[in-house]
């Protein structure tokens, strides 16, 4: 009886583990297409994108 609580128990966290990794990865990438023109524009972006740069975009517009 015991050794099947503790089989569902590690079951159950496995799914736990499972689903957080899913909804964290799909709050995380959130891949965005960013046209910079300066330097403030730039560290603005890479700022709100800390630690993940995944399907970051940027096409750097320099008029010089």
């Amino acid at each position: 009886m015991r050794r099947k609580k503790v089989t569902y128990f590690i079951i159950a966290l496995i799914l736990i583990i499972i689903v957080g990794i899913i909804f964290k990865s799909k709050a995380v990438n959130n891949s965005s297409d960013y046209k910079i023109t300066n330097t403030a524009e730039l560290e603005k972006v890479l700022k709100s994108h800390r630690n993940n740069l995944g399907g970051l975009t940027l096409t750097i517009d320099n008029p010089s």
